[in-house]
């Protein structure tokens, strides 16, 4: 579990699994059980927009495209407030106040969504874990969602927004540490990133639409 405004994907992880019948558990058998554990109510039209758009961003078929979930109440405060968005065994969650993102900071919205379905991705049902679609190009599967997501994404604006929420390489306190430690890119990296998308001209709908003369 991650700290709200230390990290960029904002994301959490779970395996499930039930008494050795992991074998013949399939994709959408997995997905259900996180649905019963983190909540069943879709999120809002807004982000099942963004949704579909970070599916598509990452290679999902349409035919294969799931709806965003919002995190139960239920669920542990601790987690709420920790977390903008997780992925349990491919399933996509996310808080409601996400949304509120969306006129200052609809990159963090879309990069977001962007990495938890390259993680979804990476969720294989065969062994109920996660693992590397690219172990050559990456070490961890923090570092490939982020570095997926933010290269997909292609825009500058957004990337700038995103390394907003990430930590810096200069920060040494242990939430910072610990996402290091995972792979999440650090702020000074999605910078670096943001300036070359930049000086090709990068920018997404979104952000051509509000700041037509961005670039």
């Amino acid at each position: 579990m991650v700290v709200l405004n230390k990290v960029n994907a904002l994301s959490f992880f779970f395996s499930i699994v039930i008494l050795g019948q992991l074998q013949s558990f399939s994709e959408i058998e997995f997905r259900t059980c996180a649905y019963k554990t983190f909540g069943e109510q879709n999120a809002s039209q807004l982000l099942q927009q963004y949704g579909k758009e970070a599916q598509e961003l990452v290679g999902i078929p349409k035919s294969n495209f799931i709806p965003i979930k919002v995190i139960s109440s239920s669920v542990s405060p601790n987690l709420c407030d920790n977390v903008y968005a997780l992925n349990c065994s491919g399933a996509v969650f996310v808080r409601n106040d996400l949304e509120k993102q969306s006129n200052n900071n609809p990159g963090l919205i879309r990069l977001t969504l962007a990495h938890e379905m390259v993680h979804r991705k990476q969720f294989n049902p065969r062994i109920g874990t996660f693992k590397l679609l690219h172990p050559d190009k990456y070490t961890t599967i923090e570092e490939e969602a982020d570095s997926e997501a933010v290269n997909r994404g292609n825009c500058w604006r957004c990337t700038l927004e995103f390394a907003n929420f990430a930590y810096s390489e200069h920060d040494v306190r242990q939430a910072a540490q610990k996402n290091r430690a995972c792979g999440y890119l650090s702020r000074e990296k999605l910078l670096e990133i943001a300036a070359k998308q930049k000086n090709c001209g990068a920018l997404c709908r979104h952000h051509r639409t509000a700041c037509p003369h961005a670039n």
